[in-house]
């Protein structure tokens, strides 16, 4: 994706947050760990993140979204990015999905 190669210098991926428990203290923590306090977060998640997902909803200018929605938009507008390695699986195994051919009408 072109989106994905232009912000590849703010791109961190990681194994997994469940460390964090859902705890928002850890999550700006860790935040603030990667350098990326009061930068505008993209945490881009798998389905099964939910308590990681409410830990980093309540820290200003961080959003949070599921790889299945992510688009080029929420990616060139975060100055960081996370993404933990089964989301970034995903958004692999989507990209590289074949495109169904138009089918013509007889």
């Amino acid at each position: 994706s072109v989106a994905l190669s232009a912000q590849a210098e703010n791109i961190i991926a990681v194994e997994t947050l469940d460390h964090l428990g859902g705890k928002t203290k850890q999550a700006a923590a860790f935040l603030n760990t990667i350098k990326a306090t009061g930068k505008r977060v993209l945490l881009v998640l798998d389905e099964a993140q939910s308590p990681v997902r409410s830990a980093f909803n309540n820290i200003p200018r961080t959003t949070t979204i599921a790889d299945c929605l992510v688009n080029a938009h929420d990616i060139v507008s975060a100055d960081v990015i996370i993404l933990t390695q089964a989301a970034l699986e995903n958004i692999q195994d989507r990209l590289s999905a074949p495109v169904a051919q138009p089918v013509e009408n007889a």
